[in-house]
């Protein structure tokens, strides 16, 4: 190829680069997390009609996503008033089965995306998450909006362990917004791909990140966590803001033996994104804490559930809401 020619076209790209580096800048700000956590399993232990008993493992990190310490019961708190609640043993844990895993990373990009998350906090997120990979794990992405989720369409890239790969296509996330929320949909396709794609068999796992409830259907939830269940793939659910419906997702993660993590900023998430990689990993750390509830509103039974916030009130001011359900057998 004539060397002038060579020249002028690595000029162009490096020109549509910088272009494209000024528009995600403009459309990104530099951003900071704040404290965040998630619920990582729920155990129903015994009760009588006046006292449930019961056991919650949860983590919490810090605006970088690091785990914090140190925490003491009176940090931790229930949010609905007809509950008295007592921590009967407060633990702090680290898993130590450190395993490589393979994640489909599934965003929602409806049009209220753009009132919930208008810096784009979640694709920063992403960008942390993607980079903190180790050379074992793999990614994919993909994403859902409009009225129908298609897996052709809406997968944005292809298993990969090198996470940089993926960062151009999350930035481009950022202001292409619009539509519904076709999230059952987007979680049944993602399955099928990344059961199909895996490498990494014995730890596969689909993250996804919603502000809030499906509105196209098409999926049963039981259906969803059926499939899963059959293809040994745990569902990881990320809820931003008051639109979500907790207790769907809480009962995905909790069919699936994966976990529900609730925000309330957007900027939140950046935080949960960077404690992800270990909490897939199995080298995460956490708080188990086993607990008591009374119910001023009626004795407690079989069949019925225990559905409330756990409160985490930090040394700093800041807090973490973490939904619960505690299924009654």
């Amino acid at each position: 190829m004539n060397q002038h020619l060579t020249r002028g076209l690595g000029c162009i790209a490096m020109l549509f680069l910088l272009a494209s580096c000024q528009n995600y800048n403009a459309l990104v700000p530099v951003l900071e997390g704040k404290p965040a956590g998630g619920v990582l399993g729920s155990t129903y232990l015994s009760h009588t009609q006046d006292e449930l008993s019961f056991e919650v493992e949860l983590f919490a990190a810090n605006h970088v996503g690091s785990f914090i310490k140190n925490l003491e019961p009176e940090n931790f708190s229930i949010s609905q008033t007809s509950l008295t609640i007592s921590i009967d043993e407060l633990t702090f844990e680290k898993a130590d089965e450190e395993n490589s895993y393979s994640v489909g990373l599934l965003f929602d990009q409806s049009g209220s995306i753009q009132t919930t998350d208008p810096l784009n906090a979640r694709v920063e997120g992403g960008k942390v998450f993607v980079e903190s990979m180790n050379s074992g794990d793999e990614a994919c992405l993909a994403k859902f909006a409009g009225s129908r989720f298609n897996l052709q369409s809406d997968l944005l890239s292809g298993f990969t362990n090198d996470g940089e790969t993926l960062i151009p296509f999350i930035e481009n996330l950022a202001g292409n917004e619009g539509g519904g929320t076709p999230l059952y949909q987007g979680i049944e396709g993602l399955i099928d791909y990344v059961s199909t794609n895996a490498s990494n068999t014995s730890n596969k796992v689909v993250i996804t990140f919603s502000d809030g409830g499906d509105t196209e259907g098409g999926v049963s939830i039981a259906n969803l966590i059926q499939k899963a269940q059959r293809e040994d793939i745990r569902i990881f659910n990320i809820g931003l803001g008051g639109g979500v419906n907790n207790q769907v997702l809480i009962d995905i993660a909790q069919g699936t033996e994966g976990a529900n993590m609730f925000v309330e900023d957007a900027l939140q998430l950046i935080s949960i994104y960077g404690s992800l990689g270990k909490l897939l990993n199995g080298s995460a750390e956490f708080y188990k804490l086993k607990m008591k509830a009374r119910n001023t509103l009626g004795p407690w039974a079989s069949g019925g559930s225990l559905q409330t916030n756990i409160v985490l009130d930090l040394p700093q001011g800041e807090s973490i809401t973490y939904p619960i359900k505690i299924s009654i057998p």
